[in-house]
């Protein structure tokens, strides 16, 4: 009479279901994957192709070429592809053509302005002349 009722107890709940593993979880998650050989190499030889067309013409493609080749050969060693080192050997044979290409014209120009200064003293004879404002000073 007169007293509360006692309290009662919380009901009962199960645990939920564990959940299910993230699709395409693998053990080993997280961790950091093996380097694919000749990949730095690849870079490397990639960079040094394009310098070879920027900066320092035929030398420097010929190396990034040669640095590409090697390491597009480490990698298909094992199976992997290694796209810097398909595009060094494009980048280095391009530059190649391109420093071919310039070193004719730089022969090609030198042999003209050679045969023009040539053919000058030929028609002025030895000692300095100044013709249309240019002094040519021949044998």
């Amino acid at each position: 009479p007169g007293r509360p009722a006692p309290p009662t107890a919380p009901p009962a709940y199960q645990a939920a279901p564990p959940a299910p593993p993230a699709p395409g979880y693998q053990p080993g998650y997280g961790q950091v994957p093996a380097a694919v050989p000749g990949k730095n190499l690849g870079i490397a030889g990639l960079i040094v192709s394009i310098v070879g067309i920027v900066l320092i013409p035929l030398i420097a493609s010929i190396a990034g070429l040669i640095m590409s080749v090697i390491a597009g050969r480490q990698s298909k060693a094992v199976g992997a592809p290694n796209g810097p080192a398909k595009a060094g050997v494009i980048v280095g044979i391009v530059g190649i053509v391109l420093g071919v290409i310039g070193i004719i014209i730089v022969v090609v120009v030198l042999a003209a302005v050679t045969s023009a200064v040539v053919q000058n003293c030929a028609d002025l004879g030895s000692g300095t002349h100044i013709l249309n404002g240019v002094t040519y000073t021949c044998p």
